[in-house]
């Protein structure tokens, strides 16, 4: 039985008390713009476990997705620097304790996240096993099914160290991704390729 999302230990703090905001310099930040416009998101966040909590390691938001206009120009991405959620909670918090893929409205997420993500006209997410972490993207449109997510870690670090950096090789193909599926879909309709699985 999944722990309700109301226990979920979350801290919010503004990133102008104290978060100081490095991702510009993390060795992943390309790698999360390339999956954000391969999946069409409008960002893309990677969780890691701190303390037993999960955190955002880094992030990326695509500067031509704006989803809310503020006079701090603060973004949905640098709105998360602060929380702390619970793993086996909500989808970033499955996706780390199962490794199955999982994809949520934000209306069902745990309350801090939910707020936040309502102020920031976030209206679905996705989330991944990535990278020892969690991969999310999200977009303020409504998505029927699963975006395009990268495969494991190891592809990844193979397809960026060659020549070009070329990343196309962390991309499941939509022709295998069908055939492994078949008609297993939880919602029954034709999902878009991932590597995981849609978690009931």
């Amino acid at each position: 039985v999944a722990p309700d999302p109301a226990s979920a230990t979350e801290t919010a703090h503004c990133p102008a008390m104290g978060n100081t905001d490095s991702s510009l310099e993390h060795p992943l930040y390309e790698e999360l713009e390339v999956i954000a416009r391969r999946s069409h998101a409008v960002y893309a966040i990677y969780w890691m476990e701190h303390h037993g909590g999960l955190r955002v390691e880094a992030h990326y938001h695509r500067p031509d997705r704006v989803t809310v206009l503020r006079d701090d120009e603060l973004t949905y991405t640098q709105a998360c620097l602060g929380l702390e959620l619970s793993v086996g909670v909500g989808p970033v918090g499955c996706a780390y304790h199962t490794g199955e893929a999982e994809m949520a409205t934000a209306e069902t997420l745990p309350p801090e996240m939910a707020r936040i993500a309502q102020e920031f006209h976030i209206r679905s997410i996705a989330c991944v096993a990535w990278n020892g972490g969690v991969l999310e993207v999200g977009t303020d449109r409504r998505w029927k099914e699963l975006p395009r997510l990268p495969s494991m870690p190891d592809e990844v670090e193979a397809a960026a160290a060659m020549p070009g950096g070329k990343l196309d090789s962390i991309w499941v193909s939509e022709a295998s991704t069908q055939a492994t599926l078949g008609s297993s879909s939880a919602a029954g309709s034709r999902q878009a390729p991932f590597l995981g699985h849609v978690a009931p």
